[in-house]
Parts: structure tokens; C-alpha cells; sequence
């Protein structure tokens, strides 16, 4: 078994068309929200509503744009899985070790998407819960409940692609055939 396997997440280009997409148009809603009330709102009405219609308009900017960015962001800074020499496997987020799995724990994995989101999936063996390591800098993504219900795993690894899911199936190995 290869001691040095690194796979990166990936973003794809339709999932980054998508979300520039819908992030440009709530963010185009917030920038007229602002104008309109700006150019046609008389001055008296401004002055008790300016504030909230420019917090609002602000808001839908940001709500929108701020998805791209954090996709932007882990393209230049993706997540990795490690294969480490005590064959387990370590998912790094923002550059540090977030979550170590050891591969005896593993019982399968999933590669599973879906229009917005696809990755790796963990699925454990019974009673081997307490074996995995969780640091205090891993996020959400791996452990949301949502998408662990979805995807019915026990953590998943978010911009996966399935080709990394082949490499890491190739080198480590799989118990139980994904069923597709």
C-alpha cells in the first residue's frame, strides 16, 4: 500500500459557472435595491430608511458573492486527504489536520454527488466511532448532519472527484463494493 498518496479537492467548472450565477444576481438585486431607493426615495423617507435598505442591499451582495468566494478560495487552497505511514488518513483543511481516520475503522467508502455538491464518503465499521481523532479546527463539512443523512455516512469529504475517489479505492483498498 502506497504511503505517500495525496489527493486534493476539486471544483468543478459547471458547480463554479452555477454559483457566480446565482451569487451575480443576488448581488445585482442588493446593488438596485440601493440604487432605486437611492434615486427615487424622497429625502424625508431616506433619512428613516436609508440605513436598513443600505444594510438589506449590502446584505444580498454578500450573500450572494460570498459562496463563489469561499469556492475561489479552495481552489487555491484545497483540502487534502493523506495516506500516512500508520495507514491512516488524514483530511486537512486550511492547511492543518483536521480529522484522522484509521483505515481499519473503514468499513467502505462512497463517492456521491449530487447537482450541487459530491465528494467521499466514510462509512465506518460498527464500534469503531471512537477511533477516529477529530482536532478542533475541522469544520462543518465533514461532519454536518444534513449531508451525512443524505448521503447515509458517517463523514463526508466535500470536492472529492471521483476520480480521486478511484485513486484512493485503487491504493487503499474497499471492504464492501459501492453499490451504484
Amino acid at each position: 500500500m502506497a504511503d505517500n498518496l495525496i489527493l486534493r479537492s476539486t471544483i468543478h467548472a459547471d458547480l463554479r459557472r452555477y454559483t457566480l450565477l446565482k451569487g451575480s444576481i443576488l448581488a445585482l438585486f442588493g446593488i438596485f435595491m440601493i440604487l432605486i431607493s437611492g434615486i427615487f426615495l424622497p429625502k424625508e423617507i431616506l433619512d428613516l430608511w436609508g440605513l436598513p435598505v443600505f444594510v438589506i442591499g449590502m446584505g444580498f451582495i454578500t450573500w450572494g458573492l460570498l459562496p463563489y468566494r469561499q469556492l475561489s478560495r479552495l481552489e487555491s487552497r484545497p483540502n487534502e486527504l493523506h495516506l500516512t505511514p500508520s495507514q491512516d488518513l488524514d483530511y486537512i483543511e486550511q492547511g492543518q489536520v483536521a480529522l484522522r481516520i484509521p483505515l481499519k475503522a473503514v468499513k467502505k467508502w462512497i463517492h456521491s454527488e449530487t447537482d450541487q455538491l459530491y465528494g467521499i464518503g466514510v462509512v465506518l465499521n460498527h464500534g469503531m466511532e471512537n477511533s477516529v481523532i477529530m482536532y478542533q479546527n475541522l469544520h462543518q463539512s465533514a461532519t454536518h448532519p444534513t449531508i451525512l443523512k443524505e448521503f447515509n455516512v458517517n463523514f463526508f469529504f466535500p470536492y472529492f472527484s471521483k476520480r480521486s475517489y478511484d485513486e484512493l479505492v485503487e491504493v487503499v483498498g474497499i471492504v464492501e463494493p459501492q453499490e451504484e
